[in-house]
């Protein structure tokens, strides 16, 4: 959920959603895992709004055998193998013992384990010793998605022609901030187009990776209110949302609420005015220049984005309209993105929507793709619509 008429898309509860309701994985550095594992070599499942430990201990009082990842919260446990699952383009099975349909996690039988430790303890000594501590160099620095970093040159080597060189970095000083974003809103349909709007409420279908299409309900309500409802085939409907103060998902049972740096996370997500207070919402959003997006040219904004979270936001040149976020999350290893792609934009009410939302994580099967068919504006909903819903399920 992130600007106004696309904030209900870009959020990481709408794909935790997805993830908790299909079980499928998904990769977000302040998740735990969500999801049953056996020994087919699936990553691990970890949601970004995944079910909140009370006390979130290092992991070398809460787990057994840590040896190199100590200090490490538990939250980031499974975020931080999944990111190493994919830097490396292998699985859990690489370097765990797998049982039967269970795997043992502790055990250190196989030596791609001792390997990996050794790799995590070589790339915490570069960063500290050459970068104050900065995670700079990653797993994925070096092994790029294979399990054998490549450590020729590849050829043919692309050629840059002097021009390319002279122009490649550089910023056009005319482009500003305030520039950018006063073109996006105009894009959209001026300011008053979006004050004019009190309430959303969107239907279509969600597209997981590997699964059919399934209904998908979405409702929003100013300042702040949002919840959305998927119905997954014979086995009847699941929500989430946030009712202004409260943020809730499914849990093991019942619905739990969301909590910590996730609840934070949510409440800017939900601003259902986002599109118009980007500078109010990000105090030290900058500009950074040119970027491609497929075959687009954008301009590129930058901001942080809480504690340990950072925000990208793409804005075509040619329409102004937003294309692309990119959401990147420090965990100790590197940084975890979380992609979202815009398309199919349809005037709605004099207001310019995205009708299909691709989003994207570092496992290809966690990719989900959210088409409308319809939109409507200033429907009646009562607040009781966000409210956590009591029962279990």
């Amino acid at each position: 959920m992130a600007q106004h008429p696309i904030k209900y898309l870009v959020s990481a509860c709408t794909v935790v959603l997805m993830v908790v309701m299909l079980g499928t994985s998904f990769h977000n550095p302040s998740g735990v895992v969500s999801s049953n594992q056996g020994n087919s070599g699936k990553t691990i499942a970890a949601t970004s709004l995944g079910p909140q430990m009370k006390e979130d201990h290092p992991l070398e009082q809460a787990r057994k055998n840590i040896q190199v990842l100590k200090g490490v919260p538990e939250s980031q446990l499974f975020p931080t193998m999944n990111f190493m699952c994919s830097a490396l383009g292998v699985n859990c099975a690489h370097c765990h013992v797998a049982t039967g349909n269970e795997f043992e996690w502790d055990k250190d039988d196989k030596s791609a384990k001792k390997t990996a430790r050794q790799m995590i303890q070589m790339v915490f000594d570069i960063n500290e010793k050459n970068f104050k501590g900065r995670t700079e160099v990653t797993c994925y620095t070096c092994h790029r998605g294979q399990a054998d970093p490549i450590s020729v040159v590849q050829l043919p080597v692309p050629k840059t022609t002097p021009e390319e060189e002279e122009t490649e970095h550089a910023i056009d000083t005319t482009i500003t901030v305030d520039s950018v974003l006063n073109r996006y809103v105009t894009a959209l349909g001026g300011k008053s187009a979006i004050e004019k709007c009190s309430t959303r409420v969107l239907k279509g279908s969600v597209i997981m990776a590997d699964g059919p299409g399934m209904p998908l309900e979405i409702y929003e309500k100013a300042p702040d209110k949002y919840v959305e409802t998927v119905t997954r085939p014979n086995q009847g409907t699941s929500s989430q949302g946030f009712d202004g103060t409260t943020g809730w998902a499914p849990g093991r049972k019942g619905y739990r609420q969301i909590t910590g740096a996730d609840l934070d996370q949510l409440k800017l997500d939900a601003d259902f005015y986002r599109d118009i207070k980007f500078k109010e919402l990000y105090a030290n959003l900058r500009f950074r220049g040119k970027e491609k997006v497929g075959n687009r040219e954008t301009y590129l904004l930058v901001a942080t984005a809480g504690h340990d979270k950072f925000e990208r936001f793409y804005f075509d040149i040619q329409s102004g309209l937003l294309v692309r976020t990119l959401l990147l999350t420090q965990i100790k290893l590197g940084r975890i993105p979380q992609q979202t792609d815009y398309e199919d934009y349809q005037v709605v009410d004099g207001i310019d929507i995205p009708m299909t939302v691709h989003h994207s994580s570092i496992d290809a099967r966690n990719e989900s793709t959210y088409k409308f068919t319809e939109v409507r504006h200033n429907v009646a909903v009562g607040d009781e619509k966000f409210m956590m819903p009591s029962e279990s399920h």
